[in-house]
């Protein structure tokens, strides 16, 4: 990994770790161990993390294929991180980008410690910040809403489980990331 990844690896799982504890997760380091690997399927190649996704049992779909590594270094990630951790950790990997509905709390603190953790310094993360603060449903809709609404913004179809784990979310929750993701979507 670069070392730029290597940074928000790292800093992801250490604050997954937190999450953890906080909201009760029975395995602190286990989730902080699939947060550190969340972005491994990244250090593959679109076609070779296509490739070893199926091959481990964690294949891409043809839009996550066509999405390239923005969308297949989920699959590809779990598929590498499957060898060293159990499937339900895997799958926090695998659904980090897309969401899926009933999210597990292993989903939302995966999802949560990549948009949120503190080396992040794009426009949205002070707010992805703040979204966390609220609670662990807000920060998962934040991150899932700003990406789904950053892909309709280039023209390109958002993948169907993105919508369904957005519509999976409670309508208060959903409003108040809907709110802190405006700023963001007029630029």
């Amino acid at each position: 990994m670069e070392p730029r990844r290597r940074r928000h690896s790292l800093a992801a799982a250490a604050l997954a770790g937190e999450l953890a504890v906080r909201y009760g997760f029975g395995d602190a380091a286990a989730v902080a161990h699939a947060a550190l690997f969340h972005d491994v399927g990244r250090s593959l190649g679109p076609a070779e993390g296509v490739h070893a996704a199926a091959a481990y049992g964690w294949p891409a779909d043809e839009l996550e294929q066509a999405g390239g590594m923005g969308l297949t270094h989920g699959p590809a990630g779990a598929a590498i991180a499957s060898a060293v951790i159990e499937d339900e950790l895997a799958a926090s990997i695998r659904y980090h980008v897309t969401g899926r509905p009933a999210a597990t709390l292993a989903d939302k603190i995966v999802m949560a410690a990549d948009a949120a953790e503190p080396t992040r310094a794009y426009a949205w993360a002070a707010t992805a910040r703040l979204a966390l603060a609220a609670s662990l449903d807000v920060a998962m809709a934040f991150w899932l809403k700003l990406k789904t609404e950053s892909v309709r913004a280039a023209g390109r179809p958002v993948h169907p489980r993105a919508l369904a784990a957005l519509a999976d979310v409670d309508a208060a929750v959903l409003a108040e990331a809907e709110r802190l993701v405006v700023p963001f979507l007029a630029r």
